[in-house]
């Protein structure tokens, strides 16, 4: 009987504790995840910056010229390599490349590339 409490007791222990090995600290005032998964995605329309804040800086940025518009907008794609990340941006977005267009300093087009 006792040494079944015994190792009731110690299996409990050794769970309570076995997922700490994957904890780390974090410093006051850190940002964990500053768009948890499916919250926020790039949309047609969103700023340059609004872009930036979810997915970061581009890989390459390549200027299209001007929309031949009155407004004479610049045109410019913006280019992300495909790569793994800790924390998902877009689950189409592991492993493909993104070509991002905008028209002055809005989003007007979005395509995935192999």
């Amino acid at each position: 009987m006792k040494i079944k409490v015994i190792a009731i007791i110690l299996t409990v222990m050794f769970l309570s504790v076995a997922g700490c090995a994957l904890f780390h600290s974090t410093k006051p005032g850190e940002t964990i995840i500053t768009h948890p998964l499916g919250t926020d995605s790039v949309k047609l329309g969103m700023t340059k910056e609004q872009v930036k804040s979810i997915i970061g800086e581009p890989d390459a940025i390549v200027s299209k010229g001007t929309t031949s518009d009155m407004l004479k907008s610049n045109i410019e794609e913006w280019t992300y390599k495909g790569r793994y990340t800790d924390i998902p941006l877009k689950a189409d977005y592991f492993g493909k490349g993104l070509i991002l267009t905008f028209d002055g300093d809005n989003l007007t087009s979005s395509k995935n590339t192999e």
